[in-house]
């Protein structure tokens, strides 16, 4: 997957797509810009643009650290080892609303739906027999959804959850940010509304998505798996045992045999589903900001000695989680992303573990009847861990085990803090002020919106 974007989509890209709405109101138009018509011309250019959008992602503001970084450090996941401050307020849980952060993260991820809004746009328009509209549009849509979420999980919902009739939500745009005008300040709409927006998304990927080519690229297992993350965040335990049953049982497939190989490894299907690819030319920095100074690293981050010790005995995932598998290992890493040398650990966005863990929960939530069935997955996960089964009596113990395995299985890929807030155990864990459950909308969006962005409550 590569950064650039070919040169027809330039005009568009680089004018409109990749900068933030706010960012637009604060530029002039470009002296000369090549009319959409000129740009979108073909199945190329078609396949040039969804590049530019997966490489959005590929953003030190995204995944390529901070997204799923920031969720393991203002929980009980990551440490705050360096000097940066901005990272400090996150471990302390005590953000300010001018942390630049937030600021970057909230634009890249907005210039990435806009590369997804450009292309749902204008690929109908396209007359090129070779072009799979549908499929094309399928995939700029799963995008789309994907950011959307990542947008409502950061800073919408309540102190208390997600999937709640009172929730906050965003400013939705989901046409092309082209012009100033185009980029006018939109009021926040409820999360309800912003979920609708990524279920329907979601549900055209699923029927419109080829049922081959990941984990590089966004398939219709990987649209389910997503749509299935989303159903748990809006408490829809039946339609999210339903979604991610489908993928475990959908083709047969297992867990990989060794949880290191998905890491020691890269692209290890089935149970990668999509994973975010670098490669030395499109690097990223992780590793770098969790090696010692000593090893070329700025030692920013470092695993959370809480989140290590809370491993039991024998379990086979602590060596991954605490750098000791990688092949040349160092103190306060993690073995998920260790290639300093290169840059180019890959970043797993989906995979099967994740799957196996939202069925478990999904499906003693949606009927008690089915605790048996959630304890069963849930063991699952935990044998390939070299861990014994663990029974269950109550849905609510059930809940308490599926988050600590979360907690371990998933380690550095995004989830704990929003697990905590799904759970309504963010006040509890940490003792803070339930506002900060909700992460402050960028001081300089809600100023440059005159009002018509409202501020999260209390910052």
């Amino acid at each position: 997957m590569k950064r650039y974007i070919k040169s027809g989509i330039v005009a568009v890209l680089s004018s409109a797509a990749i900068l933030s709405s706010c960012d637009l109101l604060e530029r002039q138009q470009p002296q000369a810009q090549l009319a959409p018509e000129q740009v979108w011309v073909d199945n190329s250019s078609v396949r040039a643009a969804i590049i530019g959008a997966y490489s959005s992602l590929q953003s030190a503001n995204s995944y390529g650290l901070r997204h799923w970084a920031f969720a393991g450090l203002a929980a009980d996941e990551i440490s705050w080892t360096g000097t940066f401050p901005t990272f400090g307020q996150i471990d302390q849980r005590q953000v300010l609303a001018n942390n630049v952060e937030w600021s970057n993260l909230w634009n890249t991820i907005y210039a990435g739906i806009n590369r997804s809004n450009n292309i749902i746009a204008n690929v109908p328009g396209i007359n090129d027999a070779s072009l799979n509209k549908e499929a094309a549009i399928g995939e700029a849509r799963f995008l789309r959804a994907l950011n959307y979420m990542n947008l409502l999980l950061w800073f919408g919902g309540t102190p208390e959850g997600y999937g709640t009739a009172n929730g906050l939500g965003l400013s939705i745009f989901d046409t092309p940010t082209l012009t100033p005008g185009d980029a006018e300040p939109k009021p926040r709409s409820t999360e309800a509304e912003v979920w609708t927006l990524i279920n329907a998304d979601l549900q055209y990927a699923i029927d419109n998505l080829p049922t081959t080519g990941g984990p590089a690229r966004a398939t219709r297992t990987a649209a389910v798996a997503l749509r299935a993350r989303a159903a748990m965040y809006q408490n829809d335990w039946p339609r999210a045992y339903e979604l991610a049953n489908s993928v475990i049982a959908g083709d047969g497939s297992d867990l990989a045999a060794n949880f290191a190989d998905l890491y020691l490894n890269q692209n290890v299907t089935p149970e990668s589903i999509f994973e975010l690819q670098f490669d030395p030319t499109n690097s990223n920095s992780i590793a770098f900001f969790f090696f010692p100074t000593a090893r070329g690293g700025r030692n920013e981050l470092a695993p959370n000695q809480g989140f290590l010790t809370a491993h039991e005995a024998g379990d086979r995932r602590l060596a991954v989680n605490n750098g000791s598998a990688a092949p040349s290992p160092a103190a306060g890493t993690t073995a998920k992303y260790y290639r300093i040398t290169n840059g180019d650990d890959h970043v797993i966005i989906l995979r099967r573990a994740e799957l196996y863990l939202i069925a478990a929960e999904a499906a003693a939530k949606a009927s008690a009847a089915n605790l048996q069935t959630g304890v069963g997955l849930l063991n699952e996960v935990r044998e390939r861990a070299g861990l014994p089964a663990v029974t269950a009596t109550s849905v609510a113990e059930l809940e308490t085990l599926v988050l600590n395995e979360r907690r371990i299985e998933l380690a550095f890929e995004g989830h704990r803090w929003f697990d905590l807030r799904r759970t309504n155990r963010v006040v509890s864990t940490f003792s803070i002020e339930p506002f900060r459950a909700l992460m402050p909308i960028p001081e300089r969006e809600v100023l440059t919106a005159g009002g018509v962005v409202a501020q999260n409550p209390q910052y």
